[in-house]
């Protein structure tokens, strides 16, 4: 049974292609002749978006938090620094568990995690595909052209965060220097449209 009539199983109760049955498809125009014994061609459409959301949010959730304790590991101080904000965070508290409430108060930790985000991006490279015809910096591009934005040159681009680019400093993302940072100059997850916020 492949992945995709698992996912189908689970959600729908039925397999994908229906092997179980030995059912064969046939072309009808009724409703019921437009759907296989198994799955509809929108229900897998939908198990096949679901599948590259869970793969793709695992994956850079995973990079993101393996690269962010990979740098707090490298950097003792800024470590030290979020445990404190973690303690006072919890102090006082019955239990020493982080409600969602408590995870805005982690400021430091956040721009910990971003500067992380920054030096390794969880996505390096987004592609998107062309809608109308225009012109960049005097070269046209057409309708239906694939360009390719490479997020680690975004973050490694000595004009946008100075000489020291390549070291490890989460206070480039302090309130006040995000007042003044472009929106495209941090893009760990792409932008537009379907941008994931971070």
């Amino acid at each position: 049974m492949s992945l995709t009539d698992w996912y189908c199983l689970l959600a729908f109760g039925k397999t994908e292609t229906a092997r179980e049955t030995g059912t064969r498809y046939r072309k009808t125009e009724t409703e019921e002749g437009r759907q296989r014994q198994g799955v509809t061609a929108r229900q897998r459409q939908v198990v096949t978006t679901r599948q590259r959301q869970v793969v793709t949010g695992h994956d850079t959730t995973a990079s993101g938090i393996s690269w962010s304790l990979y740098c707090l590991a490298k950097h003792p101080g800024h470590q030290d620094r979020v445990r404190e904000e973690v303690d006072m965070v919890l102090a006082g508290k019955d239990d020493e568990e982080l409600t969602w409430q408590d995870i805005s108060k982690l400021k430091y930790l956040a721009m910990c995690v971003k500067e992380a985000m920054r030096l390794y991006p969880p996505v390096p490279i987004v592609s998107r595909r062309i809608t109308r015809d225009f012109v960049f910096m005097g070269h046209p591009l057409p309708t239906g052209a694939t360009i390719n934005i490479n997020a680690w040159c975004v973050h490694h681009n000595p004009t946008v965060w100075g000489e020291d680019f390549m070291n490890y400093k989460p206070e480039r993302f302090s309130s006040e220097n995000m007042k003044n940072m472009d929106p495209y100059a941090f893009i760990p997850f792409s932008a537009g449209p379907r941008l994931a916020r971070t």
